[in-house]
């Protein structure tokens, strides 16, 4: 419901067109808890939700004050919030609340003066919410710890290839000075291709995409080293925002393969001059007679 409500239950004919009995269900299912009182805090009208709320049954609330909901410490400011709204003041405000069973509840409060002086306060738990928003917290804090522990390089870019997050880097480059630039340029010339393809690929079919490439000159040696990417689709809302690439050093796999590669072709070398020689000694020997 939102909180921009400015009339009484019984009075909706008069303010927007809704008949008495379509607003009178609006409140009644309204999420947020709705209080009607007078100016000195005495509750007119709660609805449900604020019966619940605060753990009463409908209309138990009705009569009582807002003093007898809140603990003695926000007395002194309940008696100065009143003072301003009655000055013509529109407060939004957290406060404590007593419940009946007298646990307590934070609450965001917004409140203002009706035309006929009475009070009207929409009062949204933040119980909900604060736990929503610490779930979310401890979502993105075990994602920064992952992402930091990673031996993977992870990086999110947009379509033209400009990086916007990156996890790690390569001495001597630091993140924020790859942040903003462009992943194609990070790559050798003639691989420059096969990386836009990958990212073009994820973007136009929000399918994976997989290639091996040298990456950027780094170490105190200032080389390139061998890297396998994974390029897939950042989904937000059914449109893909960004392709995510996630490349492992396989500069190891590499000069074992290369390793391989010298032994295999000194092997064959080997078996070559073996052959060379079983031939030569089963050739015959001529032999010259003076």
């Amino acid at each position: 419901m939102p909180t921009g409500i400015v009339v009484t239950f019984k009075e909706a004919s008069h303010s927007g067109g809704l008949s008495d009995e379509t607003f009178r269900v609006l409140v009644e299912r309204a999420a947020d808890g709705i209080f009607i009182a007078t100016d000195v805090g005495r509750f007119i009208e709660v609805n449900p939700s604020g019966h619940r709320l605060l753990g009463y049954e409908p209309p138990e609330l009705v009569g009582r004050t807002a003093a007898d909901v809140l603990p003695p410490r926000e007395h002194a400011r309940l008696f100065a919030e009143l003072a301003a709204i009655g000055a013509g003041q529109v407060m939004k405000q957290e406060w404590t609340f007593v419940r009946k069973d007298g646990s307590e509840v934070e609450a965001e409060v917004s409140s203002q003066r009706l035309a006929d002086g009475m009070v009207l306060a929409v009062v949204r738990d933040l119980d909900e919410r604060r736990s929503y928003e610490f779930k979310i917290r401890h979502s993105e804090a075990q994602l920064r710890s992952i992402l930091l522990t990673a031996p993977d390089v992870m990086m999110t870019v947009d379509r033209a290839g400009i990086i916007s997050f990156i996890n790690r880097t390569q001495p001597p480059f630091r993140p924020e000075d790859v942040i903003g630039t462009c992943a194609f340029d990070h790559v050798p010339p003639e691989a420059r291709a096969r990386v836009v393809a990958a990212v073009e690929k994820v973007f136009s079919t929000r399918e994976l995409d997989e290639y091996e490439v040298l990456g950027p000159k780094a170490g105190p040696n200032n080389v390139r080293e061998w890297w396998s990417v994974r390029a897939g689709p950042l989904i937000e809302g059914g449109e893909v925002v960004a392709a995510t690439l996630c490349a492992t050093d396989i500069a190891a796999r590499k000069h074992a393969e290369e390793v391989e590669t010298r032994l295999q072709e000194q092997l064959r070398q080997l078996q070559k001059l073996e052959s060379i020689g079983r031939l030569a000694a089963a050739s015959p020997t001529t032999s010259t007679t003076c």
